[in-house]
């Protein structure tokens, strides 16, 4: 099981890299799923752009909508 306590914490910000005018930054954008990293197994936050791979929809993992 993922260990989602920073996502819980803090789920409204994508986490994923970006590159601005050749700097490395945050992506910043809104977040809409949970991408579970397959190798460390933690989540992290992404917006619909860097959504890809295994994931879990933010409404679901905060108790909102997709539950029942």
């Amino acid at each position: 099981m993922a260990d989602l306590t920073v996502v819980r914490k803090f789920p409204r910000l994508c986490t994923e890299e970006v590159e601005r005018k050749g700097e490395v930054q945050p992506c910043d954008k809104p977040a809409v799923a949970v991408r579970i990293d397959p190798t460390e197994g933690g989540g992290y936050q992404v917006c619909m752009r860097h959504t890809r791979g295994p994931m879990v929809p933010l409404a679901v993992l905060l108790g909102g909508e997709g539950r029942g």
